[in-house]
């Protein structure tokens, strides 16, 4: 699928390195570079390798909860020239039937990361919420939520909901039709 959107990220969630490190990987005769944490990785092509070596490799992770498993993490690709600066974050949430205090000690070590760089110009935080985020009517008046996500709504989701319009951030899955759901 990289290989063939032509992507130079990836979000990854429940991957398959468990440890913590930098590792190369070779797609479609393209070496990219997969930095992973946990149950987290992101995937950078060459060009974005280039620009997140060559701005000191800066990564941030946040911890697990009791259960040990690191479902968040940060990287920041530095501007270059003309182009922006991206800070790319990736999580796992825990499932609905994790208790709402797991549930906001996930949600409170993405916002630690976002505090820090709040002022960003490009920010992107993507992944596996775990949950539905479907028709409502408050996210729609606030113009976070667009016309194209899921039909249901589980308690999960109104969760992330109030957490993005907290945030002051989009669901940007739901402003575009989707042909492959969650790879866009």
């Amino acid at each position: 699928l990289i290989e063939h959107r032509n992507w130079e990220a990836a979000l990854l969630t429940d991957v398959a390195y468990k440890e913590t490190g930098v590792r190369e990987l070779g797609v479609g005769g393209v070496t990219w570079t997969i930095i992973t944490h946990g149950l987290v990785a992101i995937g950078l092509g060459p060009a974005w390798t280039r620009r997140w070596r060559e701005g000191g490799s800066v990564s941030h992770m946040g911890n697990g909860y009791r259960d040990g498993l690191a479902r968040t993490l940060a990287i920041e690709i530095p501007s270059d020239g003309l182009r922006k600066g991206f800070f790319l974050v990736v999580h796992y949430a825990p499932t609905s039937d994790k208790s709402v205090l797991i549930r906001n000690h996930h949600r409170g070590q993405i916002t630690k990361i976002l505090e820090k760089y709040k002022g960003y110009k490009v920010l992107v935080v993507g992944g596996d919420c775990n949950a539905e985020m479907g028709p409502e009517e408050v996210a729609r008046e606030n113009g976070i939520q667009g016309p194209f996500g899921p039909r249901k709504h589980s308690k999960t989701g109104k969760e992330w909901t109030k957490w993005a319009m907290e945030q002051g951030m989009l669901l940007t899955n739901s402003f575009f039709k989707q042909t492959q759901r969650n790879t866009w």
